[in-house]
């Protein structure tokens, strides 16, 4: 971590290997605090304030979080896996010493635990977001792009024609109005319904809808989703909803 940094801000690598010294170099812009667990196998680095260090010299912060994927990948190859979180309102950091990062929000709670499906269950999700009835067919091919992969990785899917919400008249929130033409004055809330059957984790699914859905260039408004109860009425339901992924009669 210190030879990352040194590279970064120029100075000879042996100044940065105390943590006095290291600190002392980040004293204008950052905090950081040092420990370990004896326990533990690994490195984890969080960063905070790092829209600090951006607005100061945009450089150096991108170089520093190359530097540290570069770190992480040599400690890798010595069985030792790095982990670098970096709490950032940047969105346009792009890739990072070459490789893409997974972004997300800070929650204040714990995220949901591991929630495994099989064949024989049944999941459907909503995507909804906010256009006019002009921009609904680029939105849907955006929307069925950006999620192809993900979906055919677990299974069958079959993806429904928009409709509107149930509050269609909506106004998009402030915070997207600028995404939307005119201010979202003439927008619609609109939503388009996916059905999923096959194999893998609900909640890591759901994370990755979400993710990939409001990545997709579409106003994005929210996801909803469940897993239909076991029993031949919800079966005939999601059947009726999706018919392209089997009748009820299927297990």
């Amino acid at each position: 971590m210190y030879d990352a940094f040194a590279q970064v801000l120029s100075y000879d690598p042996s100044y940065g290997r105390g943590p006095d010294a290291f600190d002392d170099a980040l004293s204008d812009v950052a905090a950081y605090t040092f420990g370990a667990d004896p326990a533990a196998t690994g490195t984890v680095v969080a960063v905070t304030g790092f829209d600090t260090l951006l607005r100061l010299d945009r450089r150096i912060a991108q170089l520093t979080l190359d530097s540290f994927a570069r770190q992480a990948r040599l400690a890798g190859l010595y069985g030792h896996p790095m982990l670098c979180l970096v709490h950032t309102s940047a969105t346009d950091l792009g890739r990072v010493g070459g490789t893409e990062v997974q972004r997300g929000n800070v929650w204040d709670a714990e995220p949901d635990p591991p929630q495994p499906f099989e064949i024989t269950d049944r999941l459907k999700f909503i995507v909804r977001f906010f256009g006019s009835e002009a921009e609904l067919a680029d939105a849907v091919a955006a929307l069925r792009s950006a999620l192809t992969e993900t979906l055919s990785a677990v299974g069958r899917w079959q993806m429904l024609a928009p409709e509107p919400a149930p509050d269609p008249a909506a106004l998009p929130p402030a915070h997207l109005r600028a995404e939307a033409p005119d201010a979202g004055r003439r927008q619609l809330l609109w939503q388009v319904p996916i059905g999923v059957r096959g194999a893998g984790d609900y909640t890591v699914l759901g994370e990755l809808i979400y993710y990939q859905a409001r990545a997709s260039g579409i106003v994005f408004a929210g996801t909803i989703s469940r897993i239909y109860p076991t029993g031949a009425r919800y079966r005939a339901d999601f059947a009726a909803r999706f018919p392209a992924l089997g009748d009820a009669a299927e297990p």
